[in-house]
């Protein structure tokens, strides 16, 4: 089967960015122009229990509200250097 880099990335979410394996943002915005569409075939499996590298992610994530964006595009417009 097909597969983009034939690889296998992880698909737990870790805190390790270094990490080749990492399904990140990135690998798939890559794999999804490398194939031409949504559809590319990213092959996952749970690789965290023999992972050297697994760091879990800990804490809460979310998304940030429309008003917080604003109020921070806004505090970086006024510590922009000119």
């Amino acid at each position: 089967m097909l597969c983009y880099k034939d690889r296998t990335f992880c698909s737990v979410k870790c805190a390790e960015l270094r990490c080749t394996r990492n399904l990140t943002e990135d690998v798939i915005r890559d794999a999804e122009a490398w194939w031409g569409s949504e559809e590319a075939p990213i092959t996952t499996s749970d690789l965290s229990s023999t992972c050297g590298m697994y760091k879990p992610i800990t804490g809460t994530i979310r998304e940030f509200s429309e008003e917080e964006k604003q109020a921070s595009k806004e505090r970086d417009k006024a510590n922009e250097c000119t």
